[in-house]
């Protein structure tokens, strides 16, 4: 472990160094002790960089230079006391940097660029560490969904162990410029001697550490029967077609309303993810197989005989075309149990034809926020509804006396939406007259989700809440399809008895609303005590706040950079040694994002599913997940590699892609 002093020091000068150091260049790095920046004196990045290399949090020191140049004191080793050196090299202070005469930082590259009146030649040092080329992210517990403006679809827990996979979009770069063009995936597919296709980031330069991701990239299951394939032909006549899956199958119950889903990918993944701020946004979109169950097992579960955890072996129990065979546990439900791609729910109970159109629009490690905007099938009072626009608040009490044209008609507290206010001296110390969705009186009702529509019929593969969710100049429209097509119009934004969510505490009804749940299985309905006991769910039914979606949904998620992690933990710490994680492994390249999405969700074919989660509605989840983060070229074969022999060179045992040739 570094020593607790040199650290305190490096806090303490990091924080002056932050004022002075001007931003990094890119001209002379690999210079000794710029790991990261150009110009005559290193940075607090620096430092920074080389305090990571020297606890183990970074293979390599830099990706501009050899290791070397961050051995300031030419020692033969990186240590806490080279981090220090550098940072009192930063921040002004007489010191000698030495990384000794054996350390070259020479370049091999010279660009040469031509400017008004004068052409200027700039080197670059020759790359280090391989680029971080492909990614695994592994759900952890803690994941929740919230489906539907029913309520009872809150709060439900996901699945973890289920593991995705991702790649870095590689582009042809030139060798002399480095400037990066088209998309490639080998480097036959570029100029021949003049460029390589290579990773489109490098995750060692915080100047350069913002890749473009597309995949998926793990292996693939058949929709219907979940056996593993490789094509379509494999999976046969009945077993669907071939895909790949969004976690394994993920059992949900909301107002005692089981159902089994799947969900696979119906296309490609498109985003950025950032190693050094830990920032990451996508887009997917899915295709969510609904299947009615039983509230036994609402998926089939791989049955171990005990506790189980990933990659145990067990057998099928429950509703499954493979009830009573061999399984291995891909995913685990806190209170469901086990799951695994081999055991598949009944295709009879499906209830969604070839899956609902879920599409994540932006999911994000920062803030995600919609708006309600459009009409309720059920309660259309709105200013351009067909009833008038009256005050949400007329409407709960029946007394209709305040006519409105927008929200600005409508103002209320922020600190006591039930009073209705003109100026800020009308409401409480710290509270605000405000409009609607400030807070919750809106002028009418709102509903969030709608399908987009051109000239043409309602697109039921299309569900949005604004206009921008749709292409080709559609527009997003309430939906327009019957009560169990996909399409089915959202009928209102909450079932609050006076259909405002919020007006006491978040994302809550009023104080009269509230779900009845047992206290040992709490997705048993109840209304008294022994309907609990009958149904071995405990002794007690409890009565919870009802939860709702307010007129603005919004999430946040937390960006992770990547560091070190025990990776083998749930919740995963940082460490430093596999000492810090009892024996397990401390993994380097590892992040911990929370990533957050809202997304529309379209109605199924069962109208017992629709009314438990109130669907056609919004959906909201939050995924608890661990990044490992693998470098093609490193000699160590993870995430999607297929080998890894330690180089990028193509036409050996493994490809310039780390795939097998």
């Amino acid at each position: 472990m570094p020593n607790s002093k040199i650290i305190s020091a490096l806090t303490g000068l990091a924080a002056a160094a932050m004022l002075v150091i001007p931003a990094a260049g890119f001209a002379a790095q690999g210079d000794c002790g710029q790991p990261i920046s150009d110009g005559s004196n290193p940075t607090a990045t620096d430092a920074s960089v080389t305090l990571r290399f020297a606890v183990g949090a970074l293979s390599a020191c830099s990706d501009f230079g050899p290791d070397c140049i961050c051995d300031v004191n030419d020692s033969a080793s990186t240590t806490a006391s080279d981090a220090l050196l550098v940072l009192r090299k930063a921040v002004g202070q007489p010191v000698t940097l030495d990384c000794g005469a054996a350390c070259t930082t020479t370049t091999t590259i010279s660009i040469t660029t031509t400017t008004i009146g004068a052409t200027t030649t700039t080197t670059l040092p020759p790359n280090g560490a391989p680029r971080c080329s492909s990614g695994e992210v592994i759900a952890l517990v803690g994941g929740v969904i919230d489906s539907g403006w029913a309520g009872p679809g809150h709060n439900q827990d996901l699945i973890s162990g289920a593991r995705i996979s991702a790649k870095a979009v590689r582009r042809c770069e030139n060798l002399t410029t480095g400037a990066r063009g088209a998309v490639c995936v080998q480097d036959s597919e570029c100029a021949v001697g003049t460029e390589r296709c290579l990773v489109a980031c490098n995750c060692n330069n915080p100047q350069d550490s913002t890749c473009e991701i597309t995949g998926p990239t793990h292996e693939q299951n058949c929709t219907i029967t979940l056996d593993s394939c490789t094509s379509d032909g494999d999976c046969g006549i009945s077993g669907g077609t071939c895909r790949r899956f969004f976690g394994g199958p993920l059992p949900l119950a909301a107002a005692g309303t089981p159902v089994c889903v799947t969900t696979y990918f119906a296309g490609d993944i498109s985003g950025t993810a950032d190693a050094f701020s830990g920032e990451l946004v996508a887009d997917f979109a899915l295709r969510s197989r609904v299947h009615a169950t039983n509230i036994d097992h609402p998926c089939p579960i791989c049955d171990t005989g005990g506790t189980p955890a990933v990659g145990d072996t067990g057998t099928c129990v429950g509703d499954s075309q493979k009830t009573g065979l061999p399984c291995t546990v891909t995913s685990i439900h806190p209170e469901f149990g086990a799951t695994s791609p081999d055991c598949p729910p009944q295709p009879a109970q499906n209830v969604s034809g070839i899956g609902l159109s879920v599409l994540f629009r932006g999911a994000t490690t920062n803030t995600a926020s919609k708006q309600a905007t459009l009409i309720c099938s059920d309660n259309p009072i709105h200013p351009n509804g067909q009833v008038g626009g009256f005050c949400a608040d007329d409407v709960a009490v029946g007394v209709f006396d305040t006519p409105c044209s927008s929200n600005a008609d409508c103002l209320h507290c922020t600190d006591d939406p039930t009073v209705g206010c003109t100026t800020n001296g009308d409401c409480g110390a710290g509270g605000a007259c405000a409009a609607a969705p400030e807070q919750p009186i809106a002028c009418g009702f709102y509903c969030h989700v709608g399908f987009c529509k051109g000239a043409g019929p309602q697109d039921p593969d299309q569900p949005c809440f604004a206009d921008s969710d749709c292409t080709g100049g559609d527009t997003c429209v309430p939906g327009t399809g019957g009560a169990t097509s996909a399409n089915a119009p959202q009928q209102l934004p909450n079932d609050c008895s006076n259909t405002i969510c919020g007006a006491e505490s978040p994302e809550q009804c009023g104080s009269g609303d509230t779900l009845g749940v047992c206290d040992v299985k709490t997705y048993i309905p109840c209304t008294v005590d022994s309907q609990c006991t009958q149904q071995g769910a405990g002794t007690v039914c409890n009565f919870i706040p009802k939860p709702c979606f307010e007129a603005v949904i919004s999430a946040t998620g937390s960006p992770s950079p990547l560091g070190s992690f025990c990776s083998e933990q749930d919740p995963p710490t940082v460490c430093t040694t596999n000492a810090d994680c009892g024996g397990t492994l401390c993994r380097d390249d590892t992040s911990v994002p929370g990533v957050v999405a809202i997304f529309p969700i379209p109605a199924t074919a069962s109208s017992a599913v629709n009314g438990a989660a109130g669907l056609t509605g919004p959906g909201r989840v939050s995924l608890s997940q661990i990044l490992l983060a693998c470098r093609c070229g490193d000699g160590t074969a993870g995430c999607d590699e297929e080998c890894d022999d330690g180089n990028d060179i193509d036409g050996d045992a493994c490809t310039n892609v780390c795939t097998l040739p």
